[in-house]
């Protein structure tokens, strides 16, 4: 398989890996709301959410070991995402006038490359270096 050829499969795996894990953060989101205050509820969804996504993404999307000295970069890649996912979501309401219901969906997806790019920096098996998962070598 090319270099190309195998980063574009990494790519379609990170999706599937990356939509199913919003599913799950919330639905579970959904159902511990029934039980505690909404804050509480998404702190609890989105931790679940984190380290169900770093398992699913090292094991599947990139295809290399789910390493515990991984998991902290990867939280902070996930933070750095979110966080450049709200610039994105107040900037498309404020200045491109987008509905407030549809600005969290583009905003995912205009920040879904460098999100990738931030979690294949880190599931690399030499970090700094892209092209190390299993299936570029």
């Amino acid at each position: 398989m090319s270099a190309r050829r195998a980063q574009l499969a990494v790519f379609v795996r990170f999706v599937v890996v990356n939509g199913a894990n919003t599913v799950l953060y919330y639905g579970l989101y959904l159902l511990l709301r029934l039980a505690m205050p909404y804050l509480l509820a998404n702190v609890v969804a989105l931790a679940v959410a984190i380290l169900v996504a770093f398992w699913l993404n090292a094991r599947f999307a990139f295809k290399v070991e789910a390493r515990l000295s991984k998991l902290l970069p990867y939280a902070l890649s996930n933070l750095a995402g979110a966080a450049l996912r709200t610039l994105a979501v107040l900037l498309l309401v404020e200045l491109a006038h987008m509905s407030e219901e549809l600005a969290p969906l583009v905003a995912t997806a205009l920040t879904l490359p460098i999100a990738f790019l931030l979690t294949h920096l880190v599931m690399a098996d030499r970090p700094g270096r892209l092209g190390r998962t299993a299936d570029a070598v």
